[in-house]
């Protein structure tokens, strides 16, 4: 079960959020080049016997959104209004971001990959917290779309090539650096959540339970959503225990 890691909070620095920020995004950059760049050119660049993404264009497509955020940022340092993505749009994303790269060689990828994060970082040291924690896609965005999204898409990959260690490494690397961030408890909340249902997916139901009361506490309207969150489906029958007070609506 993973170490609770909701506690006091550290002495800030007027930079501590996007500090945090950017050491998630780290680790993921490092997991990506540990796996995807790890991967033998054969295995690495060719799709799979269903014809899906190949473990590159997995890199590419997790690159493309982390320049989306960093396009946000940036928006919103210039006074422009940030708004989420509607979920019947992100399919037509993806498919043009798809398109964009296919064919880029592994070098490419790679390249762009780096220079987008370190962009993204820059993003973040740029922009005023007051600013980053004005909207949700700012500051949600900027997790969702960065270190979870890579634990979200490595880890079916890493299952497909024995290395789900690392993932497990990686998800309690995450788990570290945000509990004792300086991330408000909603969006604690919301990451808690989220490593809820990776470790579900995974068949870690133990984990899951570890985290999801903390998650509740963080974020009460998780409470009536969780039941119908198909990556939950094993805990569905505990979820309202685990709310404590806080009502469930089926």
């Amino acid at each position: 079960m993973p170490r609770a890691i909701i506690g006091d909070m550290p002495d800030r620095n007027d930079h501590q959020l996007a500090d945090d920020l950017i050491a998630t995004l780290t680790a993921a950059r490092g997991i990506e080049r540990d796996l995807i760049g790890g991967l033998p050119p054969q295995t690495r660049d060719v799709p799979g016997p269903d014809g899906g993404w190949s473990p590159k264009d997995v890199q590419a497509h997790l690159t493309a959104w982390k320049a989306r955020q960093t396009e946000r940022l940036a928006a919103a340092r210039r006074g422009e209004v940030v708004a989420s993505l509607p979920e019947e749009e992100i399919d037509r994303v993806n498919a043009g971001q798809y398109e964009a790269r296919a064919g880029w060689s592994w070098s490419d990828v790679a390249d762009e990959a780096d220079r987008v994060a370190e962009d993204f970082a820059a993003a973040l040291r740029a922009i005023e917290e007051e600013t980053l924690t004005s909207a949700e896609p700012l500051l949600g965005g900027s997790m969702g779309n960065g270190a979870s999204h890579t634990l979200e898409h490595l880890a079916p990959l890493a299952r497909d090539h024995g290395r789900e260690g690392r993932v497990l490494a990686f998800a309690n690397e995450l788990e570290e650096i945000v509990g004792r961030s300086a991330l408000p408890d909603s969006d604690k909340g919301v990451f808690l959540y989220n490593q809820a249902c990776f470790h579900a997916l995974g068949g870690r139901l133990d984990a899951a339970r570890g985290l999801l009361p903390e998650a509740f506490r963080l974020r009460p309207d998780l409470v009536a959503f969780a039941p119908q969150d198909a990556d939950l489906a094993e805990l569905h029958g505990e979820l309202q225990q685990m709310g404590g007070a806080h009502p469930v609506n089926h």
